[in-house]
């Protein structure tokens, strides 16, 4: 399982949803391994937890997952 936190100062929950929640949702549904997302959209953040299915490399899917936050990290960034 892996935590991803994406800070958003200022923003409603609902633009944390659209902006980040929504299109990182698609990112890391498509990292082989990835078996759940639950994501909750709060005032200025956004809170990621990832689940991998069980059996697989752990520390493979961590860098899985960091590189395709890294790959689009200018998405939710500001650039």
């Amino acid at each position: 399982m892996a935590d991803v936190m994406v800070g958003y100062p200022g923003a409603t929950p609902q633009e944390v949803e659209n902006r980040v929640v929504k299109p990182l949702e698609k990112i890391i549904s498509d990292i082989k391994g990835v078996e759940h997302i639950h994501s909750m959209a709060l005032n200025g953040q956004a809170m990621i937890i990832v689940q991998f299915y069980v059996g697989e490399d752990i520390e493979r899917s961590y860098v899985n997952l960091y590189n395709e936050l890294m790959k689009h990290r200018d998405m939710y960034t500001g650039g």
